[in-house]
């Protein structure tokens, strides 16, 4: 949802009978199941982990997200020390 928005050509997807459907949300059986693949390593996430920062940084992290429009922040991590 950081990315820029995105220009559709209407025309194409009406006249081509297209379904588009976005998700927003998983459910609890999918993050169990993403849970045992990043244990099990078969899924590396340091591409999408884009800054790691104390949880005291957290409004600060947050403010760069809500400006974030060309989605350079994927996955900012905050940790409690």
């Amino acid at each position: 949802m950081a990315q820029q928005m995105i220009a559709v050509n209407m025309h194409h997807i009406v006249g081509a009978e297209l379904n588009i459907r976005g998700s927003f949300i998983y459910s609890v059986d999918d993050f169990g199941a993403s849970l045992k693949l990043i244990e099990s390593r078969q899924i590396r996430l340091s591409p999408i982990i884009s800054l790691s920062e104390r949880l005291a940084k957290g409004p600060e992290i947050f403010e760069r997200l809500k400006h974030n429009r060309e989605g350079h922040i994927v996955k900012p991590i905050l940790y409690n020390e």
